[in-house]
């Protein structure tokens, strides 16, 4: 890293590392500004338009549109009470929109029974007979829908699509967990369905045995190619199995898009904090931000955050509208952007280690800098003795924090009135840590 001490500033993320974070993210290809952020499309086959639903003086859904393309799988994620599992009830049929459309194929279903509607569903529990053989309860689904003539053929072609040809003859309760979740996804498609809705369909299994089930379920709804709607709290499920991933808070839709675009290029300061895990750090913007040409990515804007020895240290982000120096601003950065450093480089920031998180591969720390903000890095012991730190550190040691070369670049926001002003770690918290080590205090 080199230093700009001209006006006592530190800066990092100079143009070299700069040029290296757009080109191993990625930000040079996707555009930013519009609500989806993703690419809608080019017929769409399952369409929510205009969605509202209220319960007594509770407003769960906002206006929520959606378009989904034949055979796309699209998964819905948010926090708890963002609205998600309701717009799952609207789709099946199970509550009725105070306002708006749900159009299959052109056709308005929004006030059909649930029945009536064609849709296949695997709900959180399987909902699964278990006096009954796993051959009766796929054919269950056909037989409640009068579907008999060639029921034998069927069941069996299903069986086989979950392979479990030879667990016909088996009772439910005689299976595996996953095994039964692949008979549920067998019954729902069972009656050759226009649209599969998947509810937490993964969430009662254990975690080794959710990533194998989820690679078969993504594997059988790709054999049928059906329009698929999945809700899950797992990020990681949701990245994994949607074709594009919607980003639902408090009723409203925030950003739909891939994997990438939501990770790589959020559109407002929700999804950058919400997806993956990432810090908040509080500064001023140093100067006037300046738009990224050739870049369809906002403007590139510096933020103070803070003195070491008397110069203001600097760090680069992205902000997705113009900037004039002097703002109060936020900086969310994920924990792989950030390296530990030694104390002579440019733009480091003195912390000291509160915890460390083992995953296994990766470790990661957690950094209370001089500001008492709390930052998370991803530590390597490659990376870090290439830079200066020779080691994992320990709890209680202090360090240096600065922007790792060639990662993604943090977001910046405005620090409006009513946005918390405490920084801190935050986003996805379902990951399960092999081990911790904490501070005890």
């Amino acid at each position: 890293m080199d230093e700009h001490l001209g006006s006592h500033r530190a800066r990092a993320g100079i143009e070299a590392v700069t040029k290296a974070a757009d080109t191993a993210a990625g930000d040079d290809t996707t555009g930013e500004g519009a609500v989806d952020g993703g690419t809608s499309p080019q017929s769409a086959y399952l369409e929510l338009r205009h969605l509202d639903k209220s319960f007594g003086d509770v407003h769960v859904l906002r206006d929520l549109s959606l378009e989904l393309a034949e055979g796309e799988i699209l998964a819905l994620v948010g926090l708890s009470g963002s609205g998600k599992t309701t717009a799952l009830r609207l789709l099946a049929g199970f509550e009725r929109p105070d306002r708006g459309e749900i159009l299959v194929d052109g056709d308005d279903v929004a006030s059909l029974e649930p029945a009536r509607r064609g849709f296949g569903m695997v709900f959180q529990h399987y909902a699964l007979f278990p006096h009954m053989t796993v051959f009766d309860n796929v054919a269950f689904g056909l037989q409640a829908q009068s579907k008999t003539v060639g029921l034998a053929e069927r069941v069996a072609t299903m069986l086989e699509l979950v392979d479990l040809q030879d667990f016909g003859d088996r009772k439910v309760s005689e299976i595996s967990g996953g095994q039964q979740q692949r008979v549920a996804l067998a019954r729902a498609l069972a009656p050759e369905p226009r649209v599969l809705l998947l509810d937490e369909p993964l969430s009662n299994l254990d975690p080794s045995l959710r990533e194998r089930t989820r690679r078969e379920l993504k594997a059988a709804v790709r054999k049928v190619g059906i329009t698929t709607v999945l809700v899950t709290h797992e990020q990681e499920e949701a990245f994994h199995v949607g074709d594009r991933v919607a980003v639902l808070n408090d009723g409203r839709l925030e950003q739909i898009g891939t994997a990438s675009e939501l990770y790589r290029t959020p559109t407002s300061r929700f999804v950058a904090s919400f997806i993956g895990r990432a810090s908040r750090l509080r500064g001023f913007t140093d100067e006037a931000s300046t738009p990224r040409r050739g870049l369809n990515d906002g403007h590139e804007a510096w933020v103070a955050l803070g003195q070491v020895q008397d110069i203001a240290v600097c760090w680069a982000g992205v902000s997705l509208q113009p900037m004039a120096e002097g703002e109060r601003v936020e900086l969310i950065v994920k924990p792989e952007s950030l390296r530990l450093a030694s104390s002579e480089t440019g733009g480091a920031l003195p912390g000291r280690v509160v915890e460390l998180r083992f995953t296994g591969p990766l470790t990661y720390g957690v950094i209370r800098l001089m500001g008492g903000e709390e930052v998370e890095v991803l530590v390597d012991d490659d990376s870090a003795s290439k830079k200066g730190a020779s080691r994992v550190p320990k709890v209680h040691e202090d360090v240096f924090v600065a922007p790792r070369e060639g990662g993604l670049k943090p977001r910046v926001f405005p620090l409006e009135d009513g946005v918390s002003r405490e920084g801190g770690v935050s986003g996805d918290t379902s990951r399960k840590d092999v081990s911790r080590e904490e501070v005890d205090e």
